[in-house]
């Protein structure tokens, strides 16, 4: 009988440990003692967004399990709950981005943001990346410090 109970609950352990080391990984656990989200979050919601977190060459990717929200005072991360193990909700305020820019991921350009002060680098594209570049460069007309990073981004690499 034990053993049947060993089976059952070992997928369930490996999971669990699995998610806890990749959101060490990726520095997710790092952002969340600085930016842990303490209230809901307002600004546009993406519903399973992708996008990667850590450090070139390879971030840990997110793959459609991400909760993305973009808004005026901010951007906010969540994890879908079968993923959200070690990984507690961020929100990160756009004062505390240090810069905004494209750089080339795997043949392709994605935008990476890089917190003040941190190591994790956070890498989005498509709908995300849209929506944080506005937001970036409204923050940066805002008085928040970030328009001559929004400047190179709307400018296009050289």
């Amino acid at each position: 009988m034990s053993r049947i109970w060993i089976a059952a609950l070992l997928p369930l352990v490996l999971w669990l440990v699995v998610s806890r080391i990749s959101a060490g990984m990726s520095g997710w656990r790092t952002l969340a003692r600085r930016f842990a989200a303490t209230a809901p979050i307002r600004g546009e919601r993406l519903r399973f967004g992708s996008g990667a977190m850590g450090r070139l060459p390879l971030p840990i990717r997110y793959s459609r399990c991400l909760s993305i929200v973009v808004g005026p005072a901010g951007l906010g991360l969540s994890l879908m709950l079968l993923f959200r193990f070690g990984a507690k909700p961020l929100f990160i305020p756009w004062p505390e981005i240090e810069s905004v820019e494209e750089v080339r991921y795997l043949f392709v350009r994605v935008l990476a943001l890089r917190v003040r002060g941190e190591w994790p680098t956070l890498f989005f594209r498509g709908r995300p990346e849209k929506l944080i570049r506005q937001a970036w460069a409204a923050a940066g007309r805002a008085g928040a410090g970030p328009a001559e990073s929004a400047r190179r981004i709307e400018a296009g690499p050289d």
